[in-house]
Order: structure tokens, then C-alpha cells, then sequence
């Protein structure tokens, strides 16, 4: 295994994840990108960073992208 493996795995197990970061399908390395992002970017504001994603992906034209990320933003809205 190599180190940067072991470091991830060390990190993943001592952050606190937002449950939804947690639960996702994600890589070890991508959920602590974005738990980094929703902490120092967006103050812990799932939703602002979900709105951020969206529109980044509507820009870049990638709809079936926006499309996903938009519905991961309705169950942000419906589960509060």
C-alpha cells in the first residue's frame, strides 16, 4: 500500500465527515477534498457548496453532471 494510501485512509478515519460526504460512493481522497472545500470554502454550508457545483457544472456545459449534482441539492432541500 502506498504512503499517500496510508495517509488517506488515517485522515478519512479522523475526519468528521458531513453525513452526506459520508455516505457518498466517493474515493477516501475525494470526500476529504470536499469536506476541506465545505469547511474552509464555504463555512460549512452544504447547500452553498451543492449551489456552487451546480452552476460551475451549467457553465462548463456539462449537463448530465448538473443534472446529478441538482438532484443531490433536492435531497439536501428535502432532508433539511
Amino acid at each position: 500500500m502506498s504512503e499517500r494510501k496510508i495517509i488517506s485512509q488515517i485522515a478519512a478515519s479522523n475526519a468528521d465527515f458531513h453525513p452526506i460526504i459520508r455516505e457518498s460512493k466517493l474515493s477516501i481522497d475525494d470526500k476529504l477534498h470536499l469536506q476541506d472545500a465545505l469547511v474552509n470554502i464555504f463555512n460549512n454550508d452544504f447547500r452553498a457548496m451543492i449551489n456552487d457545483m451546480l452552476e460551475h457544472a451549467i457553465e462548463r456545459e456539462e449537463y448530465e453532471t448538473a443534472v446529478v449534482i441538482r438532484d443531490e441539492l433536492f435531497k439536501v432541500d428535502k432532508n433539511g
